[in-house]
């Protein structure tokens, strides 16, 4: 039973083209980018996966830290809100149509992600 579980995975992911499985690791932010990083084996998906798990894990750990700030926190958060929904539409749209974009600042920890993983 684990096999079948195994290979119905594995053809799911097969399935996808390269650009539809890059855009979908951006489509539940984090989540789907640590789904895609554990159970997909293309470079390129994996490397979008692991883009998508920093960056939008880093959006989320500063949306709660900003949360905690009184009155800074009432100005930045929903700049904070649009800025990372933009980045998001942003990311999936480039994914899909092939044209990964790399965001330099995060970089070395998306490829310290892809050593580990």
């Amino acid at each position: 039973m684990e096999n079948e579980s195994k290979s119905s995975t594995q053809d799911f992911f097969s399935g996808l083209s390269e650009n539809a499985a890059s855009a979908l690791c951006y489509s539940l932010a984090f989540i789907s980018g640590l789904v895609f990083l554990l159970m997909d084996k293309r470079e390129r998906v994996r490397y979008n996966a692991a883009q998508s798990l920093v960056v939008f894990g880093l959006i989320f750990v500063a949306s709660i830290v900003v949360g905690f700030l009184p009155l800074i926190g009432l100005i930045i958060s929903p700049l904070l809100a649009v800025g990372s929904l933009l980045l998001w539409l942003f990311l999936i749209i480039r994914s899909y149509q092939g044209k990964d974009y790399k965001i330099v600042k995060v970089e070395n920890l998306v490829n310290k992600v892809l050593g580990k993983v």
